[in-house]
């Protein structure tokens, strides 16, 4: 609710005068129009600023002694969330900014270089696309609304290098002789799982899934051949096809 308090000695409220809200913030009474001082006998049209918030108000004239509520709805204050989690070249991301309060609608828009690959979506906020590039990218996603009030959220995002098995030989086993290679990969984020994708493992021998490493005592000689795969975080895979020769 907001009351007119008028500022002068004139009876009448007239521009210059100030409305004042229940929680002490005014706003002045400014004539509308040069044009619309007075549309007709005995009326009056006013209107109320508050930064870029405007309210028109015909009221027939009132006295000082009496007291007048107006009701004016005005935005609340623009907030903005987000949290931007790493990515990895190769694999889809998708990221949002979140704005409310404020005057809708809402837009949003980039300031600053986003990691290639990825887009800004104006109407949604929306971080999204496949990274093609890895490296440490900064920006910001200013959020607007109609008002003319703007946010800007800050953004970090760090894009690893695409998940790769890099282990290309593995190291001759003895037959009865206790065996241990750690299979190795570059790229992605950890945590990382492996596992047997297809052949076998030479009997005795096992992959151990948190580690990649290769343990056991072989039991028979020969030249085996399997496939191993590793799977990091974010649901990326690399395979590599291995040969073992056991003695």
């Amino acid at each position: 609710m907001l009351h007119v308090e008028p500022r002068g000695s004139t009876a009448l409220v007239e521009q210059g005068d100030t409305l004042r809200a229940a929680d002490g913030a005014t706003l002045r009474l400014f004539e509308a129009e040069s044009q619309a001082r007075k549309r007709r006998e005995g009326s009056l049209r006013l209107e109320a600023r508050c930064g870029e918030n405007r309210l028109l108000i015909d009221k027939e004239p009132f006295r000082r002694s009496a007291e007048q509520e107006l009701t004016l709805t005005v935005g609340s204050s623009l907030e903005a969330s987000a949290s931007f989690g790493p990515g990895e070249v190769g694999v889809p991301y998708k990221a949002t900014v979140k704005g409310s309060g404020g005057v809708p609608p809402i837009s949003y828009s980039a300031d600053g270089t986003l990691p290639p690959g990825l887009t800004l979506d104006a109407k949604t906020g929306t971080v999204s696309g496949t990274p093609s590039e890895r490296g440490l990218y900064s920006f910001k996603v200013v959020v607007s609304d109609a008002a003319g009030q703007k946010l800007a959220a800050a953004a970090v995002v760090r894009i690893a290098a695409q998940l790769t098995v890099r282990t290309s030989r593995l190291p001759v086993a003895h037959a009865r002789g206790a065996y241990g290679a750690r299979l190795r990969a570059g790229g992605g984020l950890a945590p990382r799982t492996w596992r047997v994708a297809s052949g076998s493992l030479p009997r005795g021998l096992r992959l151990v899934p948190a580690g990649g490493t290769l343990v056991g005592v072989p039991r028979k000689t020969g030249a085996y051949r399997f496939t191993v795969e590793v799977k990091d975080r974010l649901g990326a895979v690399s395979s590599k096809a291995l040969r073992l020769v056991v003695r």
